[in-house]
């Protein structure tokens, strides 16, 4: 049987830290699903679909990551899909925390969810989308946090 995991996430943008965590997992899983994803809480740079082609352009040459977006609850995309397994990078206790919250709210919603938490590499583990979104908006070098196409998209902003 197929094994299949969903890495979600906004990606508002894609960092080396996440790009790092899709590797890792397709190394793992026969198949990743980067489900790109909006928050009522959130500011968004790139729209949902812009932020779903950008993906999608970083790994059109992995065979085993996919990339979807869902605009909703995750644990009805997951129910949709049918799959039960979820991925997500941790860079630090602050991310723990939150995680665990939300682990425990899906397993309310959904029992049958398991999440897998991966631990950033300590050269990823400052990097945020945030972080990424202050140092472009104050025209700094970004070429340590993100790919050069992602930079490319960020100037055109």
């Amino acid at each position: 049987m197929s094994k299949k995991i969903v890495y979600p996430g906004s990606f508002d943008p894609i960092t080396f830290g996440h790009i790092d965590v899709i590797d890792r997992l397709a190394e793992k899983f026969d198949e990743v699903i980067v489900l790109i994803s909006s928050s009522t809480q959130k500011k968004y740079i790139f729209s949902l679909e812009e932020r779903k082609k950008l993906v999608a352009k970083l790994f059109k040459s992995q065979k085993k990551v996919f990339v979807d977006s869902w605009d909703g609850l995750l644990v009805d995309y997951l129910r949709k899909k049918k799959i039960n397994i979820l991925a997500k990078g941790l860079r630090n206790s602050r991310d723990f925390e939150y995680e665990v919250t939300m682990d425990h709210s899906n397993k309310v919603l959904f029992p049958d969810i398991e999440t897998f938490y991966l631990i950033s590499r300590p050269e990823y583990s400052f990097i945020s989308s945030t972080l990424v979104k202050e140092i472009s908006m104050l025209r700094g070098d970004l070429s340590k946090f993100v790919p050069d196409i992602v930079i490319k998209e960020l100037e055109k902003k």
